[in-house]
């Protein structure tokens, strides 16, 4: 009887039947118990290919899938080598080592074969990236010197630094001496690593293993000698594969780029198919480099019809963007070149009406510049006028022969702007709805970029401020090409814009004081408040035998200064001063004034005043010495004089924005007082023969008040 061939069933049916009787006794289980425990089926991959294509490759005479595999490429053998287990025992015979060396022998460069590899470990250490350790997939950290490939995970126990082999090597040393002087023990570099230098525990194991079984002095040497042998080889074998691997890296990028070439060519050729012809011609490298790096394009494939139609629209898409930008730097550009010849036939203007001749005054900086005179709308007209139109200098020169009438709707457009701005401030007032309301006094503006104060029309026009070097933010600019065309062309700040400005500091404040001196705030000039004798005397710091005498702008002033936060700006604080005192408060002030004007404004670095430039249009300096610099190294004048070759701005001097300065007013009663004889003395002050009796009145009735009275902020209310 000829024996039972053997299965694999058995174990399988044991099992079975033992699950099956094993259950027999247990009680039933719901429904949703049995659908658990069906065991779930893996999902199937997805392969590439007829399945089992291969299966009767070694049903074929041996002599023709010998010569089959002489043809394959090494890592094609070593896939084979893992199909099957006849193709295992088939590849990995020593008999068919030839194959192998076959297979390499077609590889172009590939250096020779290491003598500590076999050829599948070579094969697999060079064609393949899975972690010799954990076969974990796309390793490419590579150690030639140890003929290993290792993932990031295996690298933490599969390397050593320095420190942990540093006594075997003393040891070796030790024993040998002048013997060990080369390295016996294969490394390599790492920049993590402790000095940089690693070493291969496997390699390190059986390096110590053998060297601990040696105990004669001659054959360690010999062990020592043999070693420090292996590791040149391991360097030369290391770095003839860095070099090849290096050299087939360069090759497979040329390779791609030439793929990538053919295919960008090949969709020019489409796209000039289907008429972007003319798109194609204008585009520049940058364009082309950026068509490239479309995802669909820079494949490295041959285009097929299939390809074309899945990436047209994306490419046409781009190929029209890429025209629209063109036409827009065309149009850029267009506009620089206009603005140019705008501000040349300015810069004939000026001298042609001598404005060049004589030196500028505050009037003229009132006038608008090139970048103004751009945004009117015939000037905007021919600049942004289409490529076939001839627009030259002359052009603008005929549009500035009406120079008054355009200064004139020019500063009528910034007044409107101004106006606009005070307005809201003016709501439910008479004035609201009134003409002319830039000339009341309580018309004043702010800047909130330099926090300059009391800013009038038509002075207010310049304020350096508000022609900023770039009137838009970048973004902004980005988006409006006909403003960074001028903002790029510009030399000096030519460009107005208000969009800084703000009402006035102190603005109801400024009604009060203006209530004080008995006039209304809805109708009264800032010129007939100038001219107005009356004086204030604030109630809160007046005593019976002294006050300080302020004028209107200087009570709006003080009154912020030292009663902002404790009383409200409608609250009346202010009494007037008998015209008498007045007129002698007022000479005092206006000679203070006049000894210290100049003195004010043309001083150094005092932050609250602008100086212009007459010699050109430049009026934003702070520093006087800068100024200087400036008329010496552009102008050629080496003793600029003040008030000639440089004058201050309207809102610089100190009268423009705080005032006249106070003075005092001394009952005869301090006649003997040293300290107010000095101020008297000074111009400072002067003695009256009686303080007004309301404010004696009401400084005796609010010193009453004051004894029960809690202090707030330093002061009694």
């Amino acid at each position: 009887m000829p024996p039972r061939k053997k299965t694999k069933s058995t174990r399988l049916t044991l099992r079975v039947r033992t699950i099956t009787s094993n259950t027999a006794s247990m009680p039933p289980k719901s429904d949703a118990t049995e659908t658990k425990a069906v065991a779930k089926q893996p999902a199937r991959r997805h392969l590439r290919g007829k399945r089992g294509g291969l299966r009767d490759m070694l049903n074929m005479p041996l002599d023709v899938v010998v010569e089959i595999m002489r043809l394959l490429h090494p890592r094609d053998l070593l896939n084979l080598a893992r199909t099957s287990k006849s193709c295992r025992e088939l590849l990995m015979s020593r008999k068919y080592e030839f194959l192998w060396k076959a297979a390499r022998a077609g590889v172009a460069g590939l250096p020779d074969i290491p003598p500590w590899l076999s050829e599948p470990a070579y094969a697999n250490l060079v064609f393949f990236t899975n972690c010799h350790n954990c076969l974990k997939p796309n390793v490419h950290t590579v150690y030639y010197r140890f003929s290993v490939r290792l993932c990031k995970d295996d690298c933490g126990h599969q390397i050593m630094n320095g420190d942990a082999v540093n006594s075997l090597i003393q040891n070796v040393k030790d024993q040998v001496g002048e013997h060990a002087v080369k390295a016996f023990l294969s490394t390599a570099w790492c920049r993590m690593a402790p000095r940089h230098i690693i070493y291969f525990k496997p390699q390190v194991d059986a390096f110590r293993l053998q060297w601990n079984t040696l105990t004669d002095r001659d054959e360690q040497i010999q062990f020592v000698k043999d070693c420090s042998q292996t590791v040149v080889a391991r360097e030369c074998a290391a770095e003839a594969l860095h070099k090849w691997v290096a050299d087939q890296t360069d090759l497979r990028k040329k390779e791609l780029a030439g793929l990538r070439d053919a295919r960008f060519e090949a969709i020019k050729t489409r796209l000039r198919d289907a008429g972007w012809s003319k798109e194609l011609d204008a585009m520049d490298d940058c364009s082309f480099q950026r068509l490239r790096e479309l995802p669909a394009v820079r494949r490295p494939t041959e285009l097929t019809d299939r390809a074309w139609n899945g990436m047209r629209d994306d490419v046409v898409s781009y190929v029209q963007a890429s025209r629209d930008e063109q036409l827009s730097r065309e149009q850029y550009q267009r506009l620089q070149k206009r603005i140019r010849l705008l501000r040349a036939a300015f810069g004939d203007h000026l001298k042609e009406s001598g404005r060049l001749d004589r030196l500028r005054t505050t009037a003229d900086a009132c006038e608008p510049e090139a970048g103004d005179l751009a945004y009117l709308p015939e000037f905007r007209e021919a600049i942004e006028a289409p490529a076939e139109v001839d627009v030259s200098k002359e052009t603008f020169a005929e549009l500035l022969n009406p120079w008054p009438d355009l200064v004139a709707r020019w500063v009528g457009q910034r007044k409107a702007e101004f106006e606009k701005v005070m307005r809201p401030a003016l709501k439910g007032t008479p004035a609201a709805d009134a003409e002319g309301i830039l000339d009341l006094a309580v018309a004043t503006f702010s800047c909130f970029k330099c926090w300059g104060v009391r800013l009038r029309w038509p002075a207010v026009l310049n304020h350096p401020c508000f022609r900023p070097q770039f009137p838009l933010s970048w973004e902004d600019l980005d988006k409006a090409p006909f403003d960074r065309a001028i903002c790029t062309t510009n030399r000096y700040r030519d460009v107005f814009n208000a969009q800084h400005a703000c009402v006035g500091a102190h603005f109801g404040r400024t009604r009060n004081t203006i209530r004080a001196c008995g006039q209304d705030p809805d109708t009264v000039t800032w010129e007939t408040m100038q001219a107005d004798v009356a004086r204030l005397m604030c109630k809160l710091c007046s005593t019976a035998d002294r006050c300080q005498i302020f004028d209107w702008v200087a009570a709006a002033i003080h009154d912020a200064e030292h009663w902002d936060d404790i009383l409200d700006p409608d609250d009346v604080i202010w009494q007037r001063v008998p015209d008498d005192q007045a007129v002698q408060a007022t000479k005092l002030a206006e000679t203070l004034d006049a000894s210290t004007r100049d003195e004010a404004v043309y001083t150094t670095g005092n932050g609250q005043h602008y100086l212009a430039c007459a010699l050109c249009s430049r009026s934003h300096f702070k520093d006087i010495a800068s100024l200087k610099e400036h008329i010496k190294k552009s102008h050629g004048k080496k003793n600029p004089v003040n008030g000639v070759d440089l004058f201050a701005l309207e809102e610089s001097y100190p009268r423009a924005r705080k005032g006249l300065p106070p003075v005092w007013m001394y009952s005869v009663t301090l006649a003997k007082n040293a300290e107010v004889k000095s101020v008297v003395k000074a111009g400072r002050g002067f003695f009256a023969s009686g303080l007004p009796s309301e404010i004696a009145a009401y400084y005796t009735t609010l010193a009453d008040d004051l004894l029960d009275s809690e202090p707030v902020g330093g002061w009694y209310v």
